[in-house]
């Protein structure tokens, strides 16, 4: 059974972030918040 939403992630990740995100996620680690308001 394929899921519906299956890659969408890496899809918006590799075609529709802006670089701002593109860049926070790839230079923080697993465990990393990189949102300060997270999760309020």
């Amino acid at each position: 059974m394929t899921l519906p939403f299956d890659g969408g992630i890496s899809a918006f990740f590799n075609n529709l972030a802006p670089d701002s995100v593109r860049n926070a996620i790839k230079g923080s680690d697993k465990s990393d918040i990189i949102n300060s308001n997270y999760p309020h």
